[in-house]
Parts: C-alpha cells; structure tokens; sequence
C-alpha cells in the first residue's frame, strides 16, 4: 500500500513536470502575452480639400474603433481650404488616440494649412530636409488680402495658429509670424524654435524615439506605446480617390474651358449632341459639384472671355474684342478659386500659357479671315462677280436675257440694251441671275452658240 502510493505520488509529479507552463515561451523563455502595437497611417500628400477631410476623419474614426496605439499622418502639403482644416483641427483636439503630424518624406512641406494641422497634433515631427510655415491667408494674384476683410481674416487665422501653440505649448510667437508675416522654417529651425517635438529620418526611427512620452488625449495624460509598432496604412475609398484627382485646381480650369468649348461646337453645329453633353456635364461638374469652392464672379469673366473670341472671328474690331477677352480671361482665371478660407489657385504659369494659346488662335484666324477677304471669293456663284462674258440672248432694261460666262449660260440685267454677241461684266450675283454691264469698246462679239450633248 505504501509502494503504490509512492509510485502515485511519483506519477502526479511527472505528470505536473511535464505540463507546459503557460508563462513559459516555447524555448523555455517567459511568454511576452502584451499584443504589438499598431499604428494606423494616413497620407495628406494634396491640398487640403473636403475629400482629403472626409478621408482624415475615416482614418481616425478607424483608429478609435480598433484601438490602435496612435494615428500617424503623413503630411506633405502645399495648403487648401481653411474650413476643411479647421474641422480636422477640431477633430484631432477631440481625438479619442494620440494623433502624430509627421511631414515627410524628406522634401515635403506643411504649408498653409498643414502648419494648423502640425500645431494641432499630439506629436508634431519633420523629417530633414522639410520645412513649414508660410500660412498667411492668400488673395487675388497670391497677394495679400486688402482692406478690411483682409485684416479680419488675418487675425482670425493668428488667433488660430497663437491658440493651438499654446495649447500643445508649442512657440506662440513663431506661430503668428508664420501667419502674419508668412514666414517658413526648415525642420531644423523649426526643431531649435520649439515649433515641433522632433526630427525623424523614417517612421519606424519617429514611433522608436516617441515611445514613452507622455501627451494629453482628451484632457487626460496619455503614455505613448510605439516602439516596434506595426504601420498599418489606411487607404482611401475608390470615390474619394477619383474626387481627390479631379479636385485639382488647375484640372477644374481646364475642365471648365474645354466644357465652354465644346458648348460653343453645339451651338455652331447643332444636332450633334455628344459635344453638347460632355460640355454640359463638365459644367455641372466644376459648377454643380464643386469638387472646389468657385468664385462665380471669375467663372462668368471667363464665358465673357470666350465670347468675345468668338465674336472677333465674326465681327472685324481690329482686335479689341480679342484683346478685351484676353484681359477678361486672365483676370477670371485669377479670380476663380479666389474665395474666403482657400489658398488653392490656378498656377500663374498655366494662366498665362491658355491666355497666350487663344491670343495666338484669334490672331491667327483673324489673319486667315483678312487674307481671304483681299484674294475674293474663288469659287461659287461669289466668285463670278468680275468675271466677262458675251450676250447670248438680247438684254433690254425692262426684260432679262441670258448670258455665257465660265461655261455655263446664266439670266441676266443690264441699265441699258445689250445686243447677242455683245461683251459684258458680271457685277452682281444674286443666286444664278447676274448683273451686268457693258464693256466700254467692246462692240459685238461673235455669236455664242447653245452647247450640244453628244
């Protein structure tokens, strides 16, 4: 009885041995149980537009859901639409995750509205050989906005930038002159003035350098947990894709002049239809949709631009209508995206490139339409104006007679009697009758006989 309860004891022993330890790892090692921490990416590499907002916000609505450890975005931007960053702004001061603005890759700016979105951020990072500033407001020909409203929308955009500084207790000073006196830093700089937490050479070095640091998410202190962090990218949606291409400021330019072009074809050809269509969508597309804001002031001095053009080629004004709608089309292609809270414009270049292209198209048909006026008309009932020809029938003043001219007989008047065989000189056309007139000297010809068929 002792034996076998030695050999059970034994047993239960050898068996508990043998049992895998659940703390232990697979080589004997304790087991890390604590899951990798993710962090869902987000590019900002366009303009700032209401796509790229509703992108932004499914990125962070995305993070919150599945509880990743941060939202990383990568910010390289040029500026865009200042309602659009506010709400974003607003978003990430809300945010239930830590959000990190990291301006890259090397290169890349935070311009205009990515110096708010930089400010705003938990974590404010650059890689070397970026920069951010400039984020004064812009007005017509990239200027300064005049007067009044100009100073109004100036000192709401440094209130802006002063309180978001404050609140991440980044440099106030640095942030109003970015706005008021447009001023733009490498990261560097921008580093060595307090502007941004810090400079990463890639996002893997940026989450290793974070992890730790402690930020305030919803008030509340929050330690950030990156370190060998998995970036899992969030991408964009197939509509907000297609919108983000065509938001393009200088596409919706061009959009817009071909859709008045071919708007023009349909009412010169009508019955067409394809030309007056497509014309018809693409105005509803930059105008209906508005994929960006307009400023419909700019839109109807280009249709008077184009109207004009094209009454010069109808009407000779010896070039001032075109030159009128050269100043119009240019001064609307400034004015187009020229609308409160944006900075988005029509590059100068390619402003100035259309303007030149329709300066050379007008001159050019008007030059054509000159030449053809000096050489006449060469062909059609037109051009029998000047041509001679012999009496075939006796022309009295009060009754017509015929005429064989260019070798075809035609039904003629002439002021004064004009005997068969006599010369005479088309001088008018009116559909196949003429009008004549005798030629001084010419005396009686030799009679012209009707042409015979074989």
């Amino acid at each position: 009885m002792l034996v076998t309860s030695v050999i059970l004891c034994l047993s239960v022993h050898g068996v508990a041995a043998a049992a895998p330890d659940p703390a232990a790892g697979a080589a004997g090692e304790p087991a890390d149980l604590s899951p990798v921490p993710r962090v869902v990416a987000v590019t900002l590499d366009r303009e700032i537009t209401n796509t790229t907002r509703d992108y932004f916000f499914a990125g962070l609505a995305h993070a919150e859901a599945s509880h990743a450890a941060a939202l990383l975005v990568l910010l390289d931007t040029p500026g865009g639409l200042m309602e659009a960053t506010r709400e974003m702004v607003r978003e990430i001061l809300e945010a239930e995750v830590p959000v990190i603005v990291y301006v890259s890759p090397p290169g890349a700016r935070a311009g205009s509205a990515g110096v708010f979105l930089t400010l705003a951020a938990h974590v404010a990072a650059m890689a070397p050989t970026t920069h951010i500033g400039a984020a004064h407001p812009v007005g017509l020909l990239g200027g300064d906005v005049e007067g009044v409203m100009g100073k109004k929308v100036e000192n709401d955009a440094a209130a802006f930038a002063k309180s978001l500084a404050e609140t991440r207790a980044r440099n106030m000073d640095w942030a109003e002159k970015a706005v008021r006196e447009s001023i733009a830093v490498p990261a560097a700089e921008a580093l060595q003035n307090k502007v941004i937490d810090l400079i990463a050479t890639d996002a893997a070095a940026l989450l290793q350098s974070i992890d730790g640091r402690q930020v305030q998410v919803g008030g509340a202190p929050f330690t950030l947990h990156t370190a060998n962090a998995k970036v899992e990218p969030f991408a964009m949606s197939g509509r907000q894709t297609l919108v983000t291409f065509l938001a393009n400021p200088d596409l919706i330019y061009f959009l817009l002049l071909f859709g008045l072009f071919l708007l023009f074809v349909e009412f010169k050809s009508p019955g067409l239809v394809v030309p007056g269509v497509v014309g018809v969508l693409l105005l509803a597309l930059v105008l209906g949709v508005q994929l960006l804001p307009v400023n419909f002031v700019g839109v109807l001095l280009i249709i008077a631009a184009v109207a004009l053009f094209i009454t010069e080629i109808y009407v000779s004004s010896f070039g001032l209508l075109a030159g009128g709608g050269i100043v119009c089309l240019i001064v609307g292609s400034y004015l187009l995206f020229d609308v409160p809270g944006s900075s988005l414009r029509v590059q100068p270049v390619v402003i100035w490139s259309v303007a030149l292209t329709f300066a050379a198209l007008v001159l050019i048909v008007g030059v054509l339409l000159v030449r053809a006026k000096r050489q006449g008309a060469t062909s059609g009932v037109e051009a029998m104006v000047g041509e001679e020809g012999v009496v075939f029938e006796d022309i009295r003043p009060e009754r017509p007679g015929k005429i064989h001219a260019r070798g075809a007989y035609w039904t003629a008047s002439c002021s004064v009697p004009a005997a068969a065989g006599s010369r005479v000189r088309i001088k008018k056309m009116d559909g196949a009758k003429a009008e004549v007139e005798l030629v001084p000297g010419s005396g009686e010809g030799a009679a012209v006989s009707p042409p015979t068929t074989r």
